[in-house]
């Protein structure tokens, strides 16, 4: 059996197609494209509520923005350790739409098994929440598994701590 004879296609659903027309188009193109005429459209739920494309396209805008005027895009990682909620997809999106690489970290992972999939990745940013933060990243960065410097970006010295709303150093 080879892979010209494609074998897979008999278990197909009906109406899924074999073939695939990708268009020439950057991903940062087609995903903006596809949310403004999917503006109205809800794009997930979460406990409750609903977010559209327009809010996923507006809100990943914002964090595009963020990420490009802290210094990052193409070629940077962004890591991106957050349970299934809207700011994963927002962060998600975001870092797409400012050029950047995606590193999914999970959650559950060890402290030491998260430093690895850091270190490995090169990532320069990682975007998660307190507990996962002081629980899992803090411990394995004072052995000496860190990102180039999580404290600062790469424009600065200083960086926004939104957990706080204020700066830290």
């Amino acid at each position: 059996m080879t892979y010209d004879q494609k074998p897979w296609l008999h278990s197909y659903d009906s109406g899924v197609r074999s073939e695939v027309e990708i268009p020439d188009i950057s991903l940062h193109d087609l995903l903006v494209e596809t949310f403004i005429e999917m503006r109205a459209e809800p794009a997930l739920y979460y406990e409750g509520i609903e977010m559209t494309f327009g809010d996923l396209l507006e809100k990943s805008g914002q964090f595009a923005r963020g990420l490009q005027e802290e210094g990052y895009g193409a070629g940077d990682v962004v890591a991106i350790c957050l349970p299934n909620v809207p700011q994963y997809h927002i962060a998600l999106v975001g870092a797409l739409r400012a050029g950047c690489a995606i590193s999914g970290v999970a959650p559950l992972l060890m402290p030491s098994e998260m430093a690895h999939q850091l270190s490995d990745s090169d990532a320069k940013i990682l975007v998660t929440n307190d507990a996962v933060f002081h629980g899992k990243y803090l411990p394995v960065a004072d052995r000496g598994y860190h990102l180039s410097d999580p404290f600062s970006s790469p424009g600065s010295a200083r960086r926004k701590d939104h957990s706080q709303g204020s700066e830290a150093r």
